[in-house]
Parts: C-alpha cells; sequence; structure tokens
C-alpha cells in the first residue's frame, strides 16, 4: 500500500533523496521476503545527500533492471550509495549480476546519447531522458560493468537541497 500511495502522489514531482529511498527500502524489502537468501541489499546514503531533490521515482526501475537482466549463479546482492561531488549528487547502484559485455555496454551508451531509442531499455532511457531534459547533457545516467561482472549506474544530478 505504501508504494502505491507514493507512486500516485501526482502532486510531486520532486522528492528528498531520502524520501525515496524510503520508497526504495520498502520495495527492496518485499523483494527480500520474494526472493529469501538469493537476494540482499545494502544502502550507504551520505547524511549530506538526504534532504538533496531528486526527480520522484528513478532509482526504482534501474534497481528493477537489477532483477530484471542480473541473473547469475550467485545470490543478486544490489549496493546504493551516494555522495557530493562538488556541485553535484552521485547516487551509484550496483549489483552482481552477470555483467554487460563491452559491445551490449557500448550499445546501451550509445542508445542513452541517442533522442530516439529502438532497444529494450526503456527504464534506462526514460531515466536518462527525464533527467537530462530538466537538467542538461551533464546529468544523467552512467553505465560500467567491471570485467563483466555486474553492473554500475550511477546517476549523476545537480545538488541541490530542499528548504
Amino acid at each position: 500500500a505504501q508504494l502505491l500511495r507514493y507512486s500516485l502522489k501526482v502532486e510531486k514531482e520532486h522528492v528528498t533523496l531520502k524520501d525515496d529511498i524510503q520508497y526504495i527500502k520498502t520495495y527492496l524489502d518485499i523483494q527480500a521476503l520474494r526472493y529469501g537468501t538469493r537476494f540482499s541489499y545494502a544502502l550507504d546514503i551520505q547524511d549530506s545527500t538526504m534532504d538533496c531533490e531528486i526527480p520522484k521515482l528513478i532509482l526504482q526501475p534501474i534497481i528493477e533492471n537489477s532483477f530484471e537482466h542480473g541473473d547469475s549463479d550467485e545470490a543478486l546482492h544490489i549496493d546504493i550509495q551516494s555522495n557530493q561531488m562538488n556541485d553535484e549528487l552521485h547516487i551509484q547502484i550496483q549489483d552482481n549480476g552477470k555483467g554487460i559485455d563491452v559491445t551490449d555496454l557500448d550499445s546501451i551508451n550509445q542508445m542513452l546519447a541517442s533522442e530516439d531509442n529502438l532497444s529494450d531499455h526503456l527504464g534506462l532511457y526514460n531515466v536518462h531522458r527525464r533527467i537530462q531534459l530538466e537538467y542538461g547533457t551533464q546529468y544523467g545516467l552512467r553505465l560500467t560493468s567491471p570485467l563483466s561482472k555486474g553492473l554500475i549506474v550511477e546517476i549523476v544530478l545537480p545538488y541541490v537541497k530542499r528548504g
């Protein structure tokens, strides 16, 4: 019920990182019940970033991709971190899934750089475009897959504190 109420609150296009993390924790706790010992997560959210304003519901589609595409032989683990770097907010979502080979990663990054999405990566594309349309092309998603093991999606936003 909490997830539905949060997602349906139309009056707010922006929330604090703290609010979105509360939503994500509820979502991840439900997934933990569903997957049991085959899933775990960790949060490392810097206190100084909790009151930062972010577009609502930009974390959930990325985390959902970890469940959809991150299948591997070991239990899925997702790490979510935030920090401030100069005048930017960096939110990093990392999983230990199967990763993406270099060719596919290049293809996804090219898709993110284009204005037309003809791929299956609708969630990533929509989040990236929402960020860039609102804040400019220097912001958005950055994807890496170290040694084709797991995926790191970094969300880069301007560092704007609410209040």
